[in-house]
């Protein structure tokens, strides 16, 4: 959804900005995000990233992302990734339903493209 708001995509800037100062990243989003960037990109683009929560790497979230990998069979960034929501108590917004279906429960998918 980040990615999105990067390309201009109307509909991500839209839900973000209704969405206000409560949104949140993973850390491993924050890397996946900042590892796509051009060189050129890169400090205005970490600028933009640092204005959200970073959700760092917990034990209570390696914890969660273990069971996660084991019981859901997801990759491991992802098991982080929806670990870290469930463990903050927060909902994972991703247009990404191939590796985050909506069946997971807590996954929002803002809007389509």
């Amino acid at each position: 959804m980040l990615i999105d708001v990067l390309k201009g995509a109307p509909q991500a800037l839209a839900w973000l900005e209704a969405e206000g100062t409560g949104a949140a990243i993973c850390v491993v989003t924050w890397i996946e995000i900042l590892v796509g960037c051009h060189e050129l990109e890169l400090e205005a683009v970490t600028d933009w990233l640092n204005g959200f929560t970073r959700l760092e790497l917990t034990q209570p979230v390696a914890s969660k992302a273990v069971e996660l990998r084991r019981t859901l069979g997801i990759k491991i960034p992802d098991a982080i990734i929806l670990a870290t929501a469930r463990c903050h108590q927060r909902q994972l917004v991703s247009r990404n339903t191939r590796d985050f279906p909506v069946s997971l429960g807590d996954v929002v998918v803002p809007y389509q493209l």
